[in-house]
């Protein structure tokens, strides 16, 4: 027995038998106070943690001071080796003679890398030790501190390759002294929070090879940027990431290979200020080769010409898919693109159909080999983005999906993708489900991952620690012999099982998406629980969609613990029926709201969104059948994103509600409904952008018979755009006779706008817009021919007729111009004439064409013989 014991013994500690070295290499990767702890275990073990070439102290868990001070005052004037690591993060200490002395015992052992984080809350000073500054073994330096950290008048770091430093609003005399004392910088790092007041920092290394700021503002009010002066001529990449971007100037950027920058947030949209601070730095970064731009939105970004870029990865939170052809134009030579959608606007107002009319960049032509995409979701925007890229992508190689939560299944999507025309006969089209983390990959089928539990017992439990949880009827397997119900039954004892054995306290994610012929009361009974096991579980985002064939007595209330949820930040509701909010209830922390529901009487949308008192984004829309609601009251002081789109019913279209606005931080509103409602806004002080859809021609097939039954349509029209008239950017889609040239209002903040024509109809509306917004720097007209049958013979014969007066625009501000769908008609030639002779500042008129009555040689002829009034415009034909 006794030698059986000895020999298990003898087994237990085979780890003492390693070399001095070994075993120095495994206690280099623990803290300091855990290494030094295995001195107590034998004569063995007594002095190796002495040896170790990493020392890592920090007094994150340490209440005892005094106790943490005598620690480190051991462990750094002990019998010691060289040190490679010393990494010391202090908050407790404000003794700066002891950590003075702490840093000088590291550089005594030629440490070759420090990270040194000293805090405290009482902004002293703290000097870097001189040893420090001359040290000719250090390397790397990460630097980061609450106190005002000052440098000696003079000295110099003699090895520093790397440095990483985190401030409080960066100062141009501390941050370029610092610099200065490294002549061998190579990497640096620039971390922290601007502050209120605007500093100029200055970036001046003859060798630096990579740049990376990341700042965040502290303030929701900035007037004036901060600048940053950047003086590297062998810089080769610079990554920016920032939520309110400051001016960048790049002097000698002839080196420069790859860029990266971000700057989406919400608090950024700060107008046209802060998009001409993107388009500068783009122009500034133009002859790079790699380049990750993440954007709120492409529409507004006025992006230069990239004549070497060959890589592009584009984030965009909102993106309408017309875009990214126009993006393209200005990359000859891109040849693999990687495009990632957060959120993709759905509807789009038909941008999918104009991707058709246009000719193909040069890029994918001749260049471009890998496309992939994530974020798709298989709506038609989603194929026609992909019909179009696959149908002029001549030398495409491989075009990889990432789709996560698809509104079809997978093999829907291949089919429908299938059939698309390939320019390429090499080309192939991988489709994978999500990225490669596991919580992700099963986002749109949960049910999957409980799967995953046959595969080894280290598999057994995995997938009950996903923070996301998503179920879709429509994905999950079933068996042919079944019936609907059986199966939908099926499918709802696996989501009940699942929800029931998911072990984390917390569900960052969760979604139900349920597609069915009718709803009985027992199945929204359990879907009721589902809800609320959710809610248990502190869900932050829930995305619930419920689609009935028969929906006409289907009703649903939401369960009251969903609006009492302290943790839900984003809420998106999906149904075609009545689903109504309870008539109580508080969501502190909700910001995202989409609701797309049956309005009724019953279910008024303010019972959504009154108590949320954190609310920065707002959509409302699907169908309106109300009978006795007049008045939809939307008060909001935190919002910042207002989306409308609704549809009447037939029986309803003499009715019109009014909807009372008042959000005095709204900067994004966007319209799109079939019959104007009364829009009031209360104020409309810090709105910067507009999109309005008037009247949806697909619900009505005679438009002029609707006006003549409804004349107060256009006054409704004229009113709201009254409303909105201080926008910095306006989407107009204007249908026959919706709105009244004569009364538009005068938009003296108006720097881009975008015009919709339809059939070239109503050219005073363009000119007396022109006439009407001063400012206008960005103009952008879309021509579209849908009158086929001749539907409205007056308006066809429609022609321009110039202003009397020249707009001030025209003469002193507007510099891009494009005309999509162009088809070379009379009056279109005519209006593209006048405006080339008249505006003296263009810099650039685009003209991308549609069905062309004459060939495209012709057209560029006699668009090169019309008078120019700037001589430095050009026009490009596609």
């Amino acid at each position: 027995m006794d030698s059986e014991y000895k020999s298990q013994a003898r087994a237990k500690d085979r780890i003492s038998e390693l070399p001095e070295a070994v075993l120095c290499h495994i206690l280099s990767f623990l803290p300091t106070k855990y290494s030094f702890r295995t001195s107590i275990l034998s004569t063995r073990w007594k002095n190796i943690w002495a040896s170790v070439p990493n020392l890592d102290i920090c007094d994150e868990a340490t209440s005892d001071k005094t106790g943490f001070m005598a620690f480190v005052d051991r462990v750094m004037f002990s019998p010691h080796s060289n040190i490679r690591k010393f990494r010391l993060h202090c908050s407790s200490v404000d003794d700066y003679a002891r950590i003075e002395t702490w840093v000088c015992s590291a550089i005594q052992r030629n440490a070759v890398e420090v990270d040194l984080c000293v805090e405290s809350s009482r902004g002293h000073i703290f000097e870097l030790p001189w040893p420090l500054i001359v040290s000719k073994t250090l390397e790397i330096l990460k630097l980061d501190s609450n106190y005002e950290i000052n440098l000696p008048l003079s000295g110099s770091f003699p090895s520093l390759r790397c440095l990483h430093i985190t401030v409080d609003s960066p100062d141009s005399d501390a941050m370029g002294t610092l610099i200065s004392y490294c002549p061998v910088l190579e990497h640096l790092t620039v971390d922290g929070t601007l502050g209120n007041w605007v500093n100029s920092v200055t970036v001046s290394a003859p060798i630096l090879k990579s740049l990376k700021i990341r700042l965040r503002s502290t303030t929701d009010v900035l007037h004036d940027a901060h600048n940053f002066l950047i003086n590297a001529p062998k810089l080769e990449y610079l990554d920016i990431e920032e939520d309110i971007l400051s001016n960048y100037t790049l002097r000698n950027a002839k080196s420069l290979v790859k860029a990266n920058a971000r700057a989406i947030d919400y608090s950024t949209i700060r107008g046209r200020d802060f998009l001409d601070r993107v388009t500068a730095l783009m122009s500034t970064v133009s002859k790079i080769k790699y380049l990750s731009l993440s954007a709120m939105y492409l529409e507004d970004l006025c992006l230069p010409t990239f004549g070497n870029l060959s890589h592009l990865k584009l984030v965009t939170n909102y993106c309408n898919y017309w875009e990214v052809p126009d993006l393209l134009e200005r990359i000859p030579k891109l040849e693999y693109l990687f495009l990632e959608y957060k959120v993709i606007i759905i509807g789009g107002d038909l941008e999918h159909q104009r991707i058709a009319t246009e000719s193909a960049p040069n890029c994918l032509t001749s260049h471009l080999k890998s496309i992939s995409i994530r974020g798709l979701k298989g709506e038609p925007n989603d194929l026609e983005m992909l019909k179009y890229l696959l149908r002029n992508g001549e030398v495409l190689e491989k075009m990889t999906i990432y789709a996560g939560g698809l509104l079809c299944t997978k093999e829907e999507l291949n089919k429908e993708v299938s059939m698309f025309k390939r320019s390429s006969e090499t080309c192939e089209v991988e489709y994978i489900a999500g990225c490669s983390s596991l919580s992700y990959a099963f986002l749109s089928s949960s049910v999957y991952a409980m799967w995953t539990t046959v595969l080894s017992r280290r598999w057994n439990n995995l997938w009950t620690s996903l923070p996301n949880l998503g179920f879709d009827n429509i994905e999950f397997p079933t068996n042919h012999t079944m019936s609907p119900i059986q199966s939908f039954n099926r499918f709802m004892n696996a989501v009940e099982g699942a929800v029931s054995l998911h072990r984390s306290s917390d569900i960052q994610k969760f979604c139900l998406s349920i597609s069915v012929k009718h709803f009985s009361v027992e199945d929204l009974s359990r879907i009721n629980t589902l809800i609320c096991s959710a809610i248990g579980h502190n869900v932050v985002e829930m995305n619930l969609s419920l689609w009935a064939e028969d929906h006409t007595e289907d009703h649903f209330e939401l369960p009251q613990s969903l609006f009492m949820c302290t943790t839900l930040e984003k809420l998106t509701v999906f149904s075609s029926f009545n689903i109504c909010a309870p008539p109580t209830g508080s969501l502190p922390s909700l910001k995202v709201l989409h609701v797309s529901v049956l309005w009724s009487d019953e279910n008024a949308p303010e019972s959504y969104f009154r108590n949320c008192p954190a609310l920065e984004d707002l959509t409302i829309a699907g169908e309106i059948c109300f009978h006795d609601i007049e008045y939809i009251d939307i008060t909001a002081p935190t919002l910042k994103r207002l989306c409308i789109s609704l549809r009447c019913y037939n029986e309803y279209y003499d009715s019109w509600y009014t909807f009372s606005i008042n959000a005095p931080n709204m900067e994004y509103f966007d319209l799109k409904e079939d019959a104007i409602s009364n829009y009031i806004f209360k104020t409309t002080k810090s709105l910067v952008k507009a999109k309005v859809h008037f009247l949806d021609e697909i619900q009505y097939q005679d438009c002029i018979e609707f006006f003549d039954k409804d004349p107060g349509f256009a006054t409704r029209a004229t009113v709201l755009l009254a409303g909105i008239s201080n926008v910095e950017y306006l989407s107009l889609d204007n249908q026959p006779n919706c709105l009244e040239a004569c009364y538009v209002p005068a938009l003296e903040n108006l720097t881009k706008l975008k015009l919709v024509l339809r059939d070239c109809y109503h050219w005073e509306l363009l000119t007396e817009l022109l006439m009407r917004s001063p400012k206008l720097k960005c103009l952008v007209l879309e021509h579209i021919h849908a009158n086929v049958d001749n539907k409205y013979p007056e308006q066809s014969e429609s022609r321009w007729i110039p202003p009397d007066f020249g707009p001030i625009c025209l003469l002193t501000r507007l510099e891009t111009i494009k005309i999509r769908g162009f088809k070379g008609n009379r009056d279109e030639m005519d209006a593209a004439r006048y405006l080339l002779k008249n505006s003296d500042v263009l810099n650039e008129m685009a003209i991308y064409t549609g069905d062309l009555q004459c060939t495209k040689e012709e057209l560029f002829e006699e668009f090169g013989m019309f008078p120019r009034g700037s001589k430095t415009s050009k026009v490009l034909l596609s």
